[in-house]
């Protein structure tokens, strides 16, 4: 793994199922001091497990390798999608050589987790870069798909006290905000994690691509018409998940 070329670094999956709407999948890269950038993502349709297995590895071929962490939503994979076998989303993935470890929420109310996101939107100055930038971070591609990761962030509401757990659940923004929360939320995510290699959750599967450039990132400040540097875009997800939720920490 070299730290100073993109194509090697570490690529964490995560997938939020759903019987009714299908998979929700990011696949983020982590740099050397820890930055991340969410560079691909991507919605499967529900249908039988091989089908969206089938879909999924697709999805996997636009990466510059395999996921060295795949990470699934622990309440969602847990469902039994088949009441005889009991199985589930887990193991029927596995049957399909698809791995998958149960996500970790860090409270019950999920108060903890939307704060934990929201900080890792807000832009930190960067001493190198002499610039502010957010651990979070969003290629152009994704930033720009339609109905995607920052649209999700730029659209759900939090707000524990004046509205219901169904009423959050029923958002259509939910499923790529819970991906994001899944990740930022794994405890101990770090570059030098997955370099030692020794960690029995990390695999490392065989390279899919031939070349791989760290691509323009959404989150990068750039000069406007004005000549004015605009905030990140993640800057902007975070201030509205923190005015539209009210009720966050």
């Amino acid at each position: 793994m070299s730290e100073t070329n993109p194509q090697s670094w570490p690529i964490v999956e995560v997938c939020d199922p759903s019987g009714r709407r299908g998979l929700h999948v990011i696949w983020a890269a982590v740099d050397p001091e820890d930055y991340w950038y969410v560079v691909w993502a991507a919605r499967v349709p529900p249908g039988a497990f091989s089908e969206m297995a089938k879909g999924l590895k697709a999805e996997r071929k636009m990466l510059p390798h395999e996921p060295d962490l795949a990470i699934m939503d622990a309440r969602g994979g847990a469902f039994q999608v088949d009441m005889e076998t009991r199985e589930t989303f887990f193991d029927r993935f596995r049957q399909f050589g698809l791995l998958y470890v149960p996500s970790i929420q860090q409270s019950e109310t999920m108060d903890a987790d939307i704060a934990v996101l929201r900080d890792w939107l807000m832009p930190r100055y960067h001493p190198t870069l002499d610039k502010s930038v957010p651990k979070l971070r969003f290629t152009k591609s994704v930033a720009n798909m339609k109905e995607g990761p920052l649209w999700a962030l730029q659209t759900f509401t939090w707000d524990p006290h004046g509205k219901t757990k169904a009423w959050h659940y029923k958002q259509k923004s939910k499923d790529f905000v819970d991906c994001l929360r899944y990740l930022t939320g794994y405890p101990g995510l770090s570059f030098k994690r997955f370099q030692r290699g020794d960690d029995p959750s990390v695999y490392r599967g065989t390279s899919l691509a031939s070349s791989y450039k760290r691509p323009r990132l959404a989150g990068d400040a750039r000069p406007s018409r004005l000549g004015i540097l605009q905030r990140p875009a993640g800057y902007r997800a975070a201030l509205n998940i923190r005015r539209r939720g009210g009720g966050l920490p």
